[in-house]
């Protein structure tokens, strides 16, 4: 299964646990985000199994610069 593939299936649960349609585009446009700044930082293709927690944190840490 591919990370798109997962985002969407997650994005799908939350929809179906009554989250809100504007809950659910914020989540995706971080996501989004997280996924382009992956792929600037590394140099490579974005692989969802290769994220490591480091990741999210220095990508917090750069969203508040």
């Amino acid at each position: 299964m591919d990370g798109l593939q997962l985002v969407n299936e997650w994005l799908d649960h939350l929809h179906e646990r009554g989250r809100s349609a504007l809950t659910l585009d914020a989540y995706r446009r971080a996501l989004d985000h997280f996924v382009t700044w992956n792929q600037a930082a590394y140099g490579e293709s974005f692989d969802v199994g290769r994220v490591i927690p480091r990741d999210v944190e220095d990508w917090i840490t750069r969203q508040r610069l």
